[in-house]
């Protein structure tokens, strides 16, 4: 009995110190994922992006898409929005995280879905 007592106390008191450990101050604005965009690659000409990163270290997440080639360009949310390299071979476009961590916002709207295209 008495050790049941012990491994219950140490056993909350692990759990205490893990609670005390997690950084409840982390913006909400940090916690996007990746899922959040879906990337295709079904248009005509369209490929992988060239660089995909999220970014953490200002205050708010950011994340950054590259598509490179001759024409490339980035549509946004099934066309809706083209951004194209005006003759430079790369797009760079990047999204930023909304202030409760639940999508990805560039600009001046909500991104759900993205692809990359150049022709060959």
């Amino acid at each position: 009995m008495r050790a049941s007592t012990i491994s219950l106390l140490v056993l909350s008191l692990l759990v205490a110190a893990e609670a005390s450990m997690r950084d409840d101050s982390r913006p909400k604005c940090k916690s996007c994922t990746a899922n959040l965009v879906t990337i295709t690659t079904t248009g005509a000409g369209a490929k992988a992006m060239d660089w995909d990163e999220i970014n953490e270290n200002g205050k708010c997440a950011m994340r950054t898409f590259i598509c490179m080639g001759r024409n490339a360009n980035i549509e946004v949310n099934g066309g809706d929005g083209v951004i194209d390299d005006q003759g430079t071979g790369i797009v760079i476009f990047t999204v930023t995280c909304n202030e409760d961590g639940t999508a990805w916002g560039g600009a001046g709207t909500e991104v759900t879905q993205i692809e990359c295209s150049a022709a060959e």
